[in-house]
C-alpha cells in the first residue's frame, strides 16, 4: 500500500497506476487500487490528512480492510545537508519526531523520539536503487528523516540549528513521517517505509512558480523510487495478483455490503440477494 498526503505526491503515484479501479471504505476513506506498470501485481493508493490523528485513523482503518503486507509513504521534504540537492530523494533509514519540546529565544530544548526502518525494507530498498539508479538523473540517499512542527522556515532558526548540531544523519525535514511510524508502531507486524522527494532547501524561501516545479519534480522522483521498491520487493504492498479476487473484505457500495470473496465475522441485518452456499457445497451457512 502506498500513503501520500499532498495532491501533488498522489498525483505522481496515482499517475503510474494502470487499470484503476476506486473504492470507498465503509468509514469514507477513499482508496484506489490499481497495477503498477506492466505487473500483474495490485497496489494500494490512499491519500491521508495527516493533521491531527488523521494519519493514525487512515492507517487503522486502511489495514484493517486491504491488509498490506507493507505501507511505503510516498511524498515531499526540505534538503538539509549541502550534499542533498532539490530534486534527490531520502530513503529513510530512521524517523525522528521532532517537536516535542521548547525553542526559547535562548536555545532550543527538545525531546527526540525515533523509529528504525524494518531491516527488510532497507536492504529491499537498496537493491531497488543499485538496480536503476545509473537510469536516474538525482541522487538517492539512504538517511534518517526528521519530522518537524513547524516546518522550519528561517536560516537561523534554533530548531535548525540544533537539527544539524544533534542529529548529523538527518538529511532531510518535513512534517508527516513521524505520524506513520507511531501508527505502524501499534500495529503488530506492520512495515512501513518513508521516500521523500527533495522539493526545496530547509530554511530557503522559492518562488511560487519555482516551488511548484520543485515539487512536481521531487514528487515524480520519489514516486520513481517507491515504484523500483515495490518491484524489487516483488509484492506491490501486498496486494493481490489479477488472477485473484480483487478485494478480500466485505465492501460497502452505498446501499448495500457486498460480501464476495470475502469474510466477515460478525452479525448483519439484512437481505440477502444471491446464492448462499458452505464451503461443502449444501446450500447451508
Amino acid at each position: 500500500m502506498i500513503l501520500t498526503s499532498l495532491p501533488v505526491e498522489y498525483a505522481a503515484v496515482r499517475a503510474r497506476l494502470v487499470d484503476v479501479e476506486k473504492h470507498l471504505l465503509p468509514s469514507g476513506l477513499d482508496a484506489d487500487i490499481g497495477r503498477l506498470g506492466a505487473t500483474a501485481r495490485q497496489v494500494v493508493l490512499v491519500q491521508v490528512d495527516p493533521s491531527g490523528g488523521g494519519m493514525a485513523a487512515a492507517v487503522s482503518q486502511s489495514t484493517r480492510f486491504f491488509r498490506p503486507e507493507a505501507i511505503v509513504f510516498v511524498g515531499l521534504a526540505a534538503g538539509l545537508r549541502e550534499d542533498v540537492a532539490v530534486g534527490d530523494v531520502v530513503v529513510a533509514t530512521r524517523v525522528y519526531a521532532y517537536g516535542g519540546g521548547e525553542d526559547t529565544p535562548e536555545d532550543t530544548y527538545a525531546r527526540p523520539r525515533a523509529w528504525h526502518t524494518s531491516h527488510r525494507l532497507t536492504q529491499v530498498s537498496r537493491q531497488a536503487v543499485r538496480r536503476a539508479e545509473d537510469t536516474w538523473n538525482w541522487g538517492v540517499h539512504f538517511r534518517a528523516i526528521a519530522a518537524a512542527d513547524p516546518r522550519l522556515s528561517e536560516p537561523g532558526a534554533h530548531a535548525m540549528a540544533w537539527l544539524r548540531r544533534m542529529s548529523s544523519d538527518v538529511a532531510a525535514v518535513e512534517m508527516e513521517a513521524s505520524g506513520l511510524a507511531h501508527a505502524a508502531h501499534v500495529i503488530d507486524h506492520m512495515e512501513v517505509l518513508t521516500i521523500r522527494g527533495i522539493s526545496d532547501v530547509a530554511g530557503s524561501s522559492p518562488g511560487s512558480g519555482e516551488r511548484s516545479t520543485a515539487q512536481e519534480r521531487a514528487a515524480a522522483n520519489a514516486g520513481t523510487v517507491a515504484v523500483a521498491v515495490l518491484s524489487e520487493l516483488g509484492l506491490l504492498g501486498g496486494e493481490r495478483t489479477d488472477s485473484e479476487p480483487s478485494i478480500h473484505h466485505a465492501v460497502y457500495r452505498g446501499d448495500h455490503l457486498d460480501f464476495r470473496g470475502g469474510t466477515f465475522m460478525g452479525s448483519v441485518i439484512g437481505k440477502v440477494t444471491g446464492p448462499i452456499g458452505s464451503p461443502h457445497g449444501d446450500g447451508q451457512t
